[in-house]
């Protein structure tokens, strides 16, 4: 018997498509608005729209008016908005109106950086933090013998705050197939404690993939002689039996004299900026840095000053 043709997947997922959208290129999670700019935009700009149905919207405004000012209008913010994305990120409304509302609020706070100018080590920690919570979420939720799940259990809330610190450095979402394997692994979600134990095993699956994808990325973010001939293992070590076998110093790396010099520098660059009306994710973008990075830097810098004057 002759083999029953491939299903067709998602252009931007990969995701299955269902029988009522074979005809289009896309699923209906990715045509769908919610969660993205484009629905903020529908609420701002549609006759009887009301950006207070969204949830970002209070921190988003919040940051817009830091930009560009406590005076101006709803509309005249969202406007302003729109015509800095086009011209300090290059997007265009085909590809900002689909980015994630997360993924909008980085963006005022850090500034326009292109993921592969993100630092190496924030991106192999914001995978290891999704590794953590995924392991986490399988211990505490793996099925009966039954193959039912208690929905009470399926609290995902830090698991989603550690793909939204994901996103940033994969321009804004996660990539094809890893979105179309995590949306699946969402409608676990779904599952009715009572549903066949072949239906949860299959979602499972998804659930494995997802991690193993994960893994990969840590894989591939560390450096070579981490990475070399070494899988990830279950407690997220990277490296050679003897290296995983000695006791790993905690904290970050005392920093030498120059590298100390060279961050009270910009500490004093940036009071200077500062007073001058510089904004803080101009600087910090300007350094090379996030501002979540350069906010670390300039806490390191006070408690050195601090130690000093004591």
């Amino acid at each position: 018997m002759a083999d029953s043709p491939a299903t067709p997947a998602c252009a931007h997922c990969g995701v299955p498509l269902a029988k009522y959208d074979v005809d289009r290129d896309t699923c209906s999670n990715c045509r769908s608005p919610k969660g993205k700019v484009a629905d903020l935009d529908i609420a701002i700009c549609a006759s009887g729209g009301d950006p207070k149905r969204i949830r970002d919207w209070p921190a988003i405004r919040h940051l817009l008016r830091k930009m560009f000012g406590e005076d101006r209008s709803e509309n005249e913010l969202w406007e302003r908005c729109t015509d800095w994305l086009r011209a300090e990120g290059g997007f265009e409304p085909n590809n900002y109106l689909q980015l994630p509302l997360t993924y909008l609020r980085w963006l005022l706070e850090n500034g326009v950086i292109p993921p592969d100018k993100l630092p190496a080590n924030e991106r192999l920690a914001a995978l290891d933090a999704v590794r953590r919570e995924l392991e986490n979420w399988k211990r505490f939720n793996s099925p009966s013998e039954t193959g039912s799940i208690d929905k009470g259990n399926l609290d995902k809330r830090h698991l989603h705050a550690t793909i939204v610190d994901l996103q940033p450095f994969y321009g804004g979402d996660l990539p094809k197939p890893a979105l179309g394997i995590w949306r699946t692994f969402l409608n676990l979600d779904l599952i009715d404690p009572k549903a066949e134990k072949n239906i949860v095993e299959q979602r499972l699956k998804q659930f494995e993939r997802f991690l193993e994808w994960v893994k990969g990325e840590i894989q591939t973010s560390s450096d070579p002689s981490a990475a070399e001939g070494n899988a990830c293992t279950p407690g997220g070590q990277l490296g050679s039996d003897e290296t995983r076998s000695r006791p790993k110093r905690r904290g970050r790396k005392k920093a030498n004299g120059e590298t100390v010099k060279q961050e009270a520098k910009l500490a004093a660059d940036w009071v200077s900026a500062r007073d001058a009306g510089t904004y803080k994710s101009d600087f910090a973008k300007e350094a090379g840095m996030t501002q979540k990075s350069f906010d670390t830097l300039l806490d390191r810098v006070a408690k050195r000053k601090s130690r000093s004057d004591n």
